[in-house]
């Protein structure tokens, strides 16, 4: 029942949404007589829409995988683990809104041929991420316990388990959000590939063999999944950081240039 809710939700929001744009009072009108479907207007978007998907159909699936994983630990434990991961959501939510903002307002910038401002923007970006991933954290920590009991529903056992890995999860999320302003980067100037890949890795390379070593290599407990939730998760923040670096300097360096080229011309 409640994947049939999720989807009659998701149906109700797609015929709302497409009852209002064929609406012709709507300056957005959905025409498709007037749609250019040619390949060169449909490459470019394909381009840079195919890497998102391919992206979050493989987190998607690899985190089916990881709960599959986790049943070794118990199917308590898979429950935990979602609720572990919702928890940690409220506070990295703030960070992606940030990140959506960040990326609209740089690919407008990049499009304007406004190198420097567009890196302005992310290097705000980064900097509110930071704080808002600081901010939301110290109460999250603060009150771990009693946020952990509303969802435990009085059960002692499952609360000890959502600690075990939110314990680890938790510490993870300030580097999910300076992973959130660099892909905001990454996205407002195109690199979606790049993007790609990061998020790839996050599951596939961080997160899965991690797992894979921890159950079989070690005896550690439940713990051991909180721990590499923090693993991936800071390897990703990490892998991300030094992709921003790279691309800023890439940036730079062409803006440098093509001012040194504007100034020989009017030299001339």
């Amino acid at each position: 029942m409640l994947s049939a809710a999720s989807f009659a939700a998701h149906m109700t929001l797609t015929c709302i949404a497409l009852r209002s744009m064929t609406k012709k009072s709507n300056p957005f009108v959905l025409s498709f007589r007037k749609t250019n479907f040619s390949l060169k207007t449909i490459k470019p978007i394909l381009s840079l829409s195919l890497p998102v998907f391919m992206e979050r159909f493989a987190f998607s699936f690899g985190k089916v995988i990881v709960n599959s994983m986790c049943a070794f630990y118990g199917s308590t434990v898979v429950g935990a683990l979602g609720v572990s991961n919702r928890i940690s959501a409220v506070s990295i939510m703030p960070p992606n809104g940030v990140e959506e903002a960040e990326s609209s307002l740089i690919s407008q910038n990049v499009g304007n041929k406004n190198i420097k401002r567009a890196l302005g923007i992310f290097k705000r970006a980064f900097i509110i991420n930071m704080g808002l991933g600081l901010l939301f954290f110290i109460p999250m920590i603060i009150f771990k316990g009693p946020i952990i009991g509303l969802f435990s529903e009085g059960d002692p056992l499952f609360a000890v388990q959502i600690a075990n890995i939110y314990s680890y999860e938790c510490y993870g999320n300030i580097f999910l959000a300076l992973s959130a302003a660099v892909m905001g980067l990454l996205y407002g100037f195109g690199y979606t590939k790049i993007s790609m890949i990061l998020n790839m890795a996050r599951l596939f390379l961080f997160r899965i063999p991690p797992l894979w070593i921890m159950q079989n290599f070690t005896s550690i407990g439940s713990e051991g999944i909180g721990m590499v939730m923090f693993i991936s998760n800071a390897m990703v923040g990490i892998s991300s950081l030094i992709a921003g670096i790279i691309l800023i300097r890439k940036k730079m360096s062409k803006a440098t240039d093509s001012i040194g080229i504007n100034f020989k011309e009017e030299g001339k």
